[in-house]
């Protein structure tokens, strides 16, 4: 569905490139792929490329209700002050911050999900490729991709999908992020140059 479209740039560990756009608090801080070659750039080339090492990011992922309770048990996080912190055992997960509420609220729309950041490098795993575009110029082109957070821990069997917002940055929710990819002569790689594109839901 058309909407707004959030821009941001990568950072590597040399330098940090502009951002663009309107603030949310996710952000992608590097992610740069080993090539895979080959003609044509197929789905199954996409989930491997994206999936060939852990990438580096600062992002909401959303938790399930048994997940968030789970977490509980785990003592991965717990109450205080009125709210629900991370704890260190939850840090070493990479998860960040405070736990948010349960949805529906202004956050997100997804009834009894909350919302946690996590930081640092973190597998991913690819959910769905949902399109394969045309190049926007001579050998790239654009990906729509689902994605999650692989968590290595019993209470997360599945991966934690990233979330992104609405018009109005809030009720943010799983959708797809658009992702360049360039082919030279070694194949396909993860182009470093593209922005990352979170068109809103």
């Amino acid at each position: 569905m058309p909407g707004l479209v959030w821009t941001f740039r990568f950072r590597t560990a040399t330098q940090t490139m502009p951002l663009r756009s309107l603030i949310v608090p996710i952000a992608i801080l590097s992610m740069i792929g080993s090539s895979c070659s080959g003609s044509d750039l197929t789905r199954s080339k996409v989930k491997t490329l994206l999936e060939a090492k852990p990438t580096s990011v600062q992002w909401s992922v959303q938790l399930s209700k048994p997940q968030f309770e789970c977490g509980v048990k785990a003592g991965l996080w717990e109450s205080s002050r009125g709210l629900v912190a991370v704890t260190k055992t939850g840090e070493t997960l990479k998860f960040l911050g405070v736990v948010g509420e349960p949805g529906p609220t202004e956050n997100t729309r997804v009834t009894d999900a909350r919302l946690v950041q996590i930081f640092g490098d973190v597998a991913v795993a690819v959910d769905e490729v949902t399109s394969i575009n045309v190049e926007l110029d001579h050998g790239t082109k654009w990906t729509e991709v689902k994605l999650g957070a692989k968590i290595p821990h019993a209470c997360f069997a599945s991966p934690l999908p990233f979330v992104i917002p609405d018009s109005q940055g809030k009720n943010q929710a799983p959708g797809p992020i658009k992702i360049g990819f360039k082919q030279d002569d070694n194949g396909w790689r993860l182009d470093g140059d593209r922005r990352w594109h979170f068109t809103t839901q």
